[in-house]
Order: C-alpha cells, then structure tokens, then sequence
C-alpha cells in the first residue's frame, strides 16, 4: 500500500488523475467499468491472484461489449523479475514495460515521467 500511495503521489504531482484499488475485485470492477490511459497493476495480488486473472476477466468484457476503443497502457510492478513473469500482449492493453520493487521516490519519479513524455 505505501508503494502506491507513492505512485500516486508522484502521479498527482505531474497532474494526472489519480484511482487506487486495494483489492482485487474492485480493480477488476474499476478496469471493467472506466476507462484510464495507463494502469500500474501489481503482479501478485492477495489470494495468489496475478494481473493476467484481472486482464483476461477485462479483455472478455471488451469483447462482449466490442469495445475496441478502450486502449490502455499497462504497467506491471512487483519484486519479480520481468523474465520470471508470463506478461501476455492484450487485445484492449499496449504493455509498456515492468517496474520492479524496491524502487526509490526518485526512480518512481523518473519512470513516472519518462512514462508520460513517451
């Protein structure tokens, strides 16, 4: 939690718009039912849950609704490394990349702007 309470600082600071979830049945809700130009999404969740649950749950809503237009950046961040995760090229997701835990303040505000300036 104190992690992305420090993303979202940072992103507030940059004068994005900022929703956090804290569990995993309102991110699904919240991805399902808004639409965000970028997600940072953990990769392990409570319960032994992975993002890949939460996007596939996604991507089959968009396909039902054949909401095509709903494009959004993903970020995956974790203390695993990018090469030990299955991250999976989405139909409604442009995968940006994977941030790994620790980061600083300053790392977080270095990817967070080179992020945006992309």
């Amino acid at each position: 939690i104190d992690i992305s309470k420090m993303l979202a600082k940072v992103f507030r600071g940059l004068g994005c718009d900022v929703v956090l979830s804290k569990d995993v049945k309102t991110a699904t809700t919240l991805l399902s039912n808004g639409h965000y130009d970028t997600v940072i999404l953990d990769w392990y969740l409570e319960n032994g849950k992975i993002v890949q649950e939460i996007l596939n749950k996604f991507q089959s809503k968009n396909k039902r609704q054949q909401q095509v237009n709903k494009f959004t950046d993903l970020i995956t961040f974790s203390s695993a490394r990018k090469e030990d995760l299955d991250i999976r090229q989405g139909q409604y997701f442009n995968y940006r990349g994977h941030w790994q835990k620790p980061m600083t303040f300053s790392q977080i505000k270095s990817n967070s702007l080179s992020l945006l300036t992309a």
